[in-house]
């Protein structure tokens, strides 16, 4: 018999427009220990974590940010 290990899959993270002005980024709260983090190039290892913090609204973590300023890419880390 054979071990067998499944690997759970990373969280997706959702971006909507919310208006003109600011997008929404949220991600399933059943993913603990990941944080938001941003970067102006992808290219680089220079990611910052997104602030303010993430709330909780249903099932989700959600943070609003302004679509103004530079180009910045997101993703989830866990540390």
């Amino acid at each position: 018999m054979r071990n067998v290990f499944l690997a759970t899959p990373p969280p997706l993270l959702s971006i909507a427009p919310v208006g003109s002005t600011h997008v929404v980024l949220s991600w399933a709260t059943d993913f603990t220990g990941f944080t938001l983090e941003a970067s102006a190039n992808l290219k680089t290892n220079g990611w910052s974590v997104v602030s303010p913090a993430p709330t909780v609204i249903g099932i989700n973590n959600v943070v609003t940010t302004p679509i103004s300023g530079p180009t910045r890419f997101y993703h989830l880390h866990r540390p």
